[in-house]
């Protein structure tokens, strides 16, 4: 028996039966402790619902995050081209362009919608001048809208094909690249009876109606898309399309500028210019290339041994330029060459901050008591503090500087003796021979060095220098206390004798 399943495969159809009273069993009576069954199943276990199709199976669809998403983006691959036609011939036009959603086509001539052209091909019989214009595709559907079009030119002539050969390229112009201001050449070769020429430039006619279009002398303006066409009365054909790459002379925008900076700093020469192809630059300093092909030249940290002028040379395969030579000027930093040194004096006399310091011009000094400024000048000669009192005791230090570094002095303490009531009188003889026992002269003295410490071990500073004419001396400003003195001989050729012997002082 052949089954619903197999009559009806495409059907999903369920019926229903209608309810069955229970069978009864042995003899017609029913038996004890069973009840009628009214829902429907008959005894054999079969249900009285009939599936028509059998297929048990539920086809799901998949869950929504897992549906494609449509964008509806139209991209157009492919855009109808210009067509250079006479009466009698076809104009066909095609645009390809796909999506995810069904595309519409609508083709327009001069604006006005063609009517049933709306596929992606549009063929039109060229019958007169009349059916020249621009024809236009425009491509939609319920997400956006895209159009292409392109222009179709028809000859005004009439032609008449009898004994005239069609025209036919045999040979069409190739792209060419060549250095601005040389000359080239485009030919076009074509049989054909009574053959006319047309050249154009990125769409617009040119004057030029033989078969070669030529440049005398090819300009930066001349590089374009060109194209070509060849007819007679028979026929009009294309002869593709062809670019001319004109190679342009270099031309420097921007010079490299003079720099002055210090020894340590990051400086860089730059130069700009233009040209096709994009040129190179070499660096030159001295003589010698230093660095090629890069517009920068920089020098970190700078060098006193860098200073100098630089040049460069700007190039391409049309011609090279030499740049306007750069000066780097380096300028040295401050470095202090003497440092100041503790100093003891008395009330009254000048305190020389004795430093020293080599840089580049002009510099700077300003020394600072306990912190704050003491003095200041443009020159050592000046770190001067006349007729000083107690008060100007302390601890100095300097700092010194240029327009582009400085640099700090060591600290040295000074000491001004300012209690003049308080005085010793010392009083020394003359040496009479050297240390290895020659025999020395008073006229070959030069000086004597008076040392002072409040300790015995030192450290020793100058108290007081006396000219070798005298042999005693005063110390003024002394405070109560321990002192201890020593002293050296210097002759006129700057030899000092060692220390004497120390002598220990008490002051009450």
């Amino acid at each position: 028996m052949t089954s619903i399943n197999k009559i009806y495969p495409a059907l999903f159809l369920m019926l229903t039966l209608p309810a069955l009273p229970a069978c009864q069993i042995g003899g017609g009576s029913s038996a004890p402790n069973q009840s009628a069954n009214t829902s429907g199943t008959l005894d054999r276990g079969f249900s009285n619902d009939i599936l028509v199709n059998g297929n048990t199976d539920t086809e799901h669809s998949p869950p929504e995050s897992e549906q494609p998403e449509v964008t509806g983006v139209i991209a157009v691959t492919s855009t109808p081209t210009d067509a250079y036609l006479s009466p009698g011939e076809k104009a066909t036009f095609k645009v390809e362009a796909s999506s995810d959603v069904t595309l519409h086509y609508q083709w327009y001539r001069n604006g006005t919608a063609i009517e049933g052209a709306t596929a992606p091909r549009l063929v039109q019989q060229v019958n007169s001048a009349k059916d020249a214009g621009t024809y236009k595709v425009v491509i939609s559907n319920q997400h956006e809208s895209q159009s292409a079009s392109a222009q179709l030119t028809v000859s005004e002539q009439t032609f008449s094909t009898s004994n005239v050969s069609p025209a036919t390229i045999t040979s069409a112009p190739k792209s060419q690249a060549i250095n601005e201001g040389a000359s080239v050449s485009f030919t076009v070769s074509a049989k054909g009876s009574n053959l006319s020429y047309e050249w154009k430039k990125g769409g617009q006619v040119l004057p030029v109606t033989s078969s070669t279009l030529q440049f005398a002398s090819a300009r930066a303006i001349d590089q374009a898309s060109y194209s070509c066409r060849v007819w007679n009365e028979n026929n009009s054909v294309n002869c593709g399309t062809f670019t001319l790459t004109v190679n342009q002379k270099v031309a420097i925008t921007e010079q490299p500028r003079n720099v002055t900076a210090y020894e340590g700093d990051n400086i860089t020469l730059s130069v700009a210019a233009t040209g096709t192809p994009a040129p190179v630059v070499d660096w030159y300093f001295k003589g010698k290339r230093v660095k090629q092909n890069t517009n920068t030249l920089s020098l970190s940290p700078l060098k006193t041994a860098q200073a100098g002028s630089y040049k460069c040379v700007v190039r391409n395969s049309v011609n090279k330029l030499d740049c306007a030579a750069a000066n780097v000027v380096v300028k040295k930093k401050v470095q202090i060459t003497k440092n100041l040194t503790n100093q003891i004096l008395n009330a009254g006399e000048n305190i020389k901050l004795d430093i020293a310091a080599t840089g580049a011009g002009p510099i700077q000094y300003k020394c600072y008591r306990d912190g704050k400024l003491a003095v200041s000048a443009t020159s050592s000669n000046g770190l001067v503090i006349s007729n000083s009192k107690g008060s100007d005791s302390g601890n100095y230090y300097c700092d010194i500087s240029n327009s582009g570094s400085s640099a700090t002095s060591a600290t040295a303490k000074i000491t001004v003796l300012e209690d003049t009531t308080r005085k010793i009188t010392l009083r020394w003889a003359a040496p009479t021979e050297r240390e290895n026992g020659a025999s020395l002269r008073k006229v070959e003295l030069d000086k004597y060095i008076i040392y002072l410490a409040d300790q015995r071990d030192g450290p020793f500073e100058v108290a007081k220098t006396v000219n070798a004419s005298s042999t005693s001396a005063e110390l003024t400003g002394l405070h109560s206390g321990d002192y201890y003195l020593a002293m050296s001989t210097v002759d006129k050729l700057g030899m000092e004798s060692e220390k004497s012997g120390v002598a220990r002082i008490d002051i009450d």
